[in-house]
């Protein structure tokens, strides 16, 4: 007998991975939060035993993208069935982070089975999600320079960040540092690090990666102006990171995503 189980199988064309669109945000009777459930799981043969499927995942967050984006792009990327509640009050969150039900006071959490202890920290979650949809190399050399290039998009995300903390008489020239000096410093050398590394369409080589889905995110951040006097495309300035953030735009369950949250 043959049992089905979970492997990250590393890179699969994307057009092979089970297709459906997330459902639409659904209200919750009993929180000011909302549900939505992307449907599949892949599934790969092995010698004995009966299908198996991986735990239920539950991923706590903002109704914001933030740093949940590319955790829940991976997801729906790959056909990995989630819970994802989404915090839309104060009121729900600070019960929370009170509680210490929140490993470090943050969101975002994942809840992984019958663990009653979440699992904290984006980038770790991120490379979770990676591992399950097939978007994180299982080779050590080529996983590290997955790792570099979020690495690098972490750094420039807290040269940002700094902001928050600059006295309000100094933030103006804080961000004119930023756009002049700073941003594009950091930018060139990620967008140089990307077209080394695979001179193609995203940013390690050999098909997309939560690599690729960082780079994406950032991006997104910018073009949403979440920081006032800093431009919008400031990202896809840079070639290499202009084809990555296109690419991934371009992928038809990041279409689907988008679409269903319309």
């Amino acid at each position: 007998m043959l049992t089905f189980v979970i492997t990250p199988s590393p890179l699969l064309p994307l057009s092979s991975l089970a297709s459906r669109p997330p459902r639409r945000l659904l209200a919750s009777p009993n929180f000011s939060l909302a549900a939505r459930r992307t449907r599949f799981a892949r599934i790969v043969p092995t010698a004995t035993g009966s299908p198996t499927s991986p735990p239920h995942l539950k991923l706590l967050y903002f109704t914001s993208p933030g740093r949940a984006l590319p955790i829940r792009l991976a997801l729906h990327i790959g056909g990995i069935e989630f819970e994802d509640e989404t915090i839309t009050t104060r009121e729900h969150f600070l019960p929370l982070k009170q509680s210490g039900e929140l490993p470090y006071g943050q969101v975002p959490v994942l809840y992984v089975g019958g663990d009653p202890v979440p699992y904290a920290q984006s980038t770790a979650i991120l490379r979770y999600a990676g591992k399950l949809s097939g978007l994180y190399h299982e080779d050590p050399q080529r996983a590290m320079r997955v790792d570099e290039v979020i690495e690098a998009v972490g750094d420039i995300s807290a040269k940002v960040s700094k902001i928050l903390t600059v006295e309000p008489e100094k933030k103006e020239a804080f961000v004119e540092d930023l756009v002049a000096n700073v941003l594009p410093a950091a930018l060139v050398d990620l967008d140089r690090a990307v077209d080394r590394a695979s001179g193609g369409k995203f940013a390690v080589g050999g098909g997309m990666t939560i690599a690729d889905l960082s780079v994406f995110n950032m991006h997104s951040g910018f073009s949403r102006g979440l920081v006032p006097g800093i431009p919008k495309d400031i990202v896809v300035r840079y070639p290499a990171l202009a084809r990555v953030v296109d690419n991934v735009a371009a992928h038809p369950k990041v279409v689907d995503y988008f679409k269903a949250m319309k």
